[in-house]
């Protein structure tokens, strides 16, 4: 399975147009529409219904586009790791509500960076 062609999958699911995925894509309708068959060939399913009105996700196709969505943020956080690593930058996100972010998490922080 090529990323590229399950991106462009999901940026037409999203808009549910393929007309306006191809202009934020920056490529034809056509090339668009191709890597797309390209996928379904490659998955053996149909993704899309066509309608006059746009595209359909079909069945099959909600749920190659909720797995899409997580491959495609697999393979940015990779990307990103991997970038992060040959700068030498490490990069920590944290997340805590309000209570513990004001009182418990700067004192943690403190220490972890003296670590």
């Amino acid at each position: 399975m090529n990323l590229n062609h399950l991106q462009a999958f999901c940026t037409v699911a999203q808009v549910k147009s393929i007309s306006e995925a191809a202009r934020i894509l920056h490529m034809s309708q056509s090339s668009l529409s191709y890597q797309i068959q390209l996928l379904e060939n490659d998955l053996e399913v149909e993704l899309f219904t066509r309608t006059t009105k746009g595209v359909e996700l079909t069945a099959l196709g909600e749920i190659v586009y909720e797995y899409g969505q997580t491959f495609l943020q697999l393979a940015e956080n990779l990307k990103r790791d991997l970038n992060n690593w040959k700068s030498g930058q490490e990069r920590l996100i944290v997340g805590a509500s309000s209570s513990i972010g004001s009182y418990a998490l700067p004192c943690t922080i403190y220490s972890f960076k003296e670590k």
